[in-house]
């Protein structure tokens, strides 16, 4: 049987970056594939991509950009064929870069960043699931 392969989107920081220690730790054959928007900017998933050779590939993409998800499609389909696991956590909660907001602020700004929020996560698995079905059409 196959090791197999996961796909973490969102994975530069917060729990993208912490399903990627977990499954890396505890799966020992699993292969695991990283994304996020900077890849040359997410230094503790290029830190841990050095301790693991071979089974973390970090992947550029933007959810917002058709070509990023075009193209990350591609490679996974060359070079993984498949996909065992699909974790989606990438989103911007804490738009102020506090790392934390308060339920105040978001009732303040109207339900703006929420629903910005839902925007994206549900973008993005309207496109996973669109680039999933391009790639691996059976």
């Amino acid at each position: 049987m196959a090791a197999p392969v996961a796909l973490i989107q969102g994975s530069s920081r917060g729990l993208g970056l912490e399903f990627c220690r977990h499954i890396l730790r505890n799966r020992a054959l699993a292969a695991v594939i990283a994304t996020c928007r900077d890849p040359d900017g997410a230094t503790e998933l290029r830190g841990l991509e050095a301790q693991h050779p071979g089974r973390l590939t970090v992947l550029r993409l933007d959810v917002s950009r058709e070509e990023d998800i075009r193209g990350a499609a591609q490679r996974v389909k060359e070079n993984f064929g498949r996909l065992d696991l699909i974790v989606n956590s990438s989103a911007m909660l804490h738009p102020s870069g506090k790392g934390e907001t308060s339920l105040r602020d978001c009732v303040c700004s109207g339900t703006t960043n929420l629903c910005r929020v839902f925007e994206l996560l549900s973008f993005d698995l309207v496109q996973d699931k669109c680039a999933l079905k391009a790639s691996f059409p059976h």
